[in-house]
């Protein structure tokens, strides 16, 4: 479930910056925790902020792919993250988590 999962990687310590990658092609940023919003009880609906404040409502049945964000702005640099691939993440095949 998408939403948990967005839930799990928020909780985790350190927190690890990373993008929710939408069917459409686009990629949101989350680059700390205070950038994503979940209602409580809510599992279809993600709220994602932009460093300049705009909020844009996701329904995570669009989202297809969670991975971790990389570049200058992962303080942490690590591509390890997680060493699953993510969840939702695509193998090399284009298949979810490896699946097919």
């Amino acid at each position: 479930m998408i939403a948990e999962d967005i839930r799990r990687l928020l909780r985790e310590e350190p927190f690890e910056p990373f993008e929710i990658h939408l069917v459409n092609g686009r990629s949101l940023r989350v680059p700390h925790r205070d950038f994503v919003w979940i209602p409580p009880k809510h599992v279809r609906t993600v709220y994602v902020i932009d460093e300049d404040g705009y909020v844009e409502l996701v329904n995570t049945i669009l989202i297809v792919s969670i991975s971790p964000l990389r570049g200058p702005d992962n303080s942490n640099g690590d591509s390890s993250w997680p060493a699953s691939g993510g969840p939702g993440s695509q193998d090399d095949n284009g298949d979810r988590n490896g699946t097919g």
